[in-house]
């Protein structure tokens, strides 16, 4: 992004100011030496001295000041003259808004374990999405196209030799304003150049055209439709490290049109209790949802079930405040990788020719035992009624437990359902042995599912996956993911192919010249195939002599321990946390 225009600023907190300014003249004066046209400037903003160093297409573009303490470094002067600004109290300060108050409050500063926090206000977002930052940022894509074929027209001749000038009005390109030849780069004097555009908050924009102002409304109303009276404020406290990268973002308050207003409406204002949804170290995956019986749609839905089951007034009335679904870890997992990995299209037959082994469970927290039995007593009279002696009700024990067997009548159909009722929960599953693994725990105490528990972040949705699952996902979706990434791979061969002809290095050529480096998705390199005489990927090879030896390392998910996420609804916002552990 730093390539398409944007002001960055660092500030440094300096234990001696004058030190750290002499280190920053010294890495300006290495800039002036090993760069022909870079120069020195200096001046004032705001009243303030800044000194720094700038070449004509801003490759080179620092420029220094000093606030009290605090040096600053920063490629925009108009950015840099808006923070001293804001220094010296001559213009807001982002810490005087609600948001930051708020914000901080949450993520305080020396947060255990925190590594950055991050802040995008309410007015930075009017900011962005103002007419005059949407105008501007349109014209600059289209300033970079422009630039870009002006640029394809300096490969074939010398600066010298042509009028970059006449070349603009004769290609309709006028408007990009008067235009000269840095190097082998095109700068436009109201634009910039393709190493590096001019930043909006540089930009002299007081007029739109008929066609601008008709586009910005268009945005603006679309936009509008989705607010109440509020953009959504965002913060967001991170920390990164080699094992593990975690996440605390909090949204508030929602756009009115959000996708999470649906599911927001079910869970309404309930929370999750610890130790909610049977939680144990082997599930794999496990998904954990608050439930608010009293919501519209979960009172829409009672009065369909209570139609459905003969005229019954709630026939949800036993349900308490969660849902919960898990897998458990087992060895048919292994067994459909292995098949996965022969034929993928054979992974969903060889998983539905085994639905009696999938170790999974659909959980439910029961407040009404009297008005469950009163449920499964209508349920049982209705497949009864339906389907007279195609199935049958089996009461089974284990360790002095009962549990339900559903089962067929002439017990030829391996396929079967099974629920049990264990301390104010009711689980479903169709392996048995998952039911009787629900009861041995249920016996156990709860000092390992409440360690379990504080593994799963949200107060309204937990998701919880582990390696288990994470590695079948991995063996199901190669084959798409290499498809995908060869598809992106060979998107890169015609330009590279174009620059082999002109007997350079086409990955070097390119990247000097439109200041991309193109990569192959896969991690391989790109090469010539003299046989061929094509360019084509290490990995991926090339549309003719396609390849797909992917290495394992390239997958997204590849060394991914664990992944833990959780939604929390509050006051009309949004609070996500996350957590990925790698090996």
């Amino acid at each position: 992004y730093l390539l398409t225009g944007s002001d960055l600023a660092v500030l440094f907190e300096a234990k001696d100011v004058d030190v750290l300014a002499q280190a920053f003249r010294l890495l300006r004066a290495k800039a002036r030496f090993t760069g022909k046209a870079v120069r020195s400037v200096k001046g004032k903003v705001a009243g303030v001295a800044y000194e720094g160093v700038v070449s004509p297409d801003r490759t080179v573009s620092a420029y220094q000041a000093v606030a009290g303490k605090v040096v600053v470094v920063s490629n925009s002067l108009v950015q840099l003259e808006k923070i001293v600004r804001t220094s010296k109290g001559n213009a807001p300060s982002i810490a005087g808004l609600d948001e930051y108050t708020f914000f901080r409050n949450r993520y305080p500063l020396g947060a255990k374990g925190a590594m950055g926090f991050l802040v995008i206000t309410d007015a930075a977002i009017r900011h962005w999405c103002g007419a005059r930052w949407r105008i501007a940022a349109s014209r600059r894509t289209r300033a970079a196209a422009a630039l870009s074929e002006l640029k394809a027209v300096l490969l074939d001749h010398s600066a010298a030799a042509v009028d970059i000038n006449k070349i603009a009005v004769d290609r309709g390109f006028d408007w990009l304003g008067r235009l000269e030849v840095h190097g082998n780069q095109v700068v436009s004097a109201d634009y910039g150049s393709l190493r590096f555009l001019k930043p909006i908050s540089e930009m002299n924009l007081y007029h739109a055209s008929a066609a601008e102002a008709r586009g910005y409304a268009q945005f603006r109303d679309n936009y509008q439709r989705q607010w109440r009276q509020f953009f959504d404020p965002i913060a967001v406290q991170f920390a990164m490290g080699p094992k593990r990268m975690t996440a605390d973002v909090t949204v508030m308050p929602l756009i009115f049109e959000s996708e999470y207003n649906e599911m927001s409406s079910v869970i309404g204002e309930k929370l999750l209790p610890t130790g909610a949804g049977d939680p144990h170290q082997e599930a794999v995956l496990q998904y954990l949802m608050a439930l608010d019986m009293k919501s519209r749609p979960m009172r829409e839905l009672a009065g369909m079930g209570g139609e459905f089951l003969g005229g019954i007034v709630n026939p949800f009335g036993w349900i308490g405040g969660w849902i919960s679904i898990y897998v458990d870890d087992s060895p048919l997992w292994e067994n459909i990788a292995k098949v996965a990995q022969k034929d993928p299209d054979k992974a969903g037959e060889f998983l539905e020719d085994n639905l009696n082994l999938i170790p999974a469970a659909f959980n439910v927290e029961v407040k009404s035992p009297l008005r469950l039995a009163a449920f499964l007593t209508s349920i049982k009279a209705m497949v009864m009624s339906a389907a007279p002696g195609s199935v049958k009700w089996e009461t089974r024990e284990h360790n002095k437990k009962f549990y339900v067997a559903i089962i067929s009548e002439d017990g030829r159909e391996k396929l079967a359902a099974y629920y049990a009722i264990t301390r104010g929960m009711l689980t479903v599953s169709l392996n048995e042995k998952l039911i009787q693994r629900v009861i041995d725990r249920s016996l156990d105490d709860k000092a390992a599912q409440t360690k379990a528990a504080s593994l799963m972040p949200g107060r309204s949705i937990g998701v919880r996956v582990q390696r288990e699952a994470l590695a079948l996902l991995e063996t199901i979706s190669r084959e798409q993911l290499v498809s995908e990434m060869q598809r992106k791979s060979w998107d890169n061969l015609p330009i590279l192919n174009e620059w082999k002809k002109r007997g350079v290095s086409p990955v070097e050529f390119h990247a000097r010249h439109w200041h991309t480096r193109l990569i192959c998705p896969g991690g391989g390199t790109y090469r010539w195939n003299e046989k061929d005489q094509t360019m084509e990927s290490s990995v991926f090879g090339h549309p003719d002599r396609p390849r797909k030896n992917l290495p394992p390392s390239a997958h997204p998910m590849h060394g991914i321990r664990e992944v833990r996420f959780g939604l929390t609804f509050e006051h009309d916002g949004l609070r996500a946390q996350g957590e990925v552990l790698r090996d």
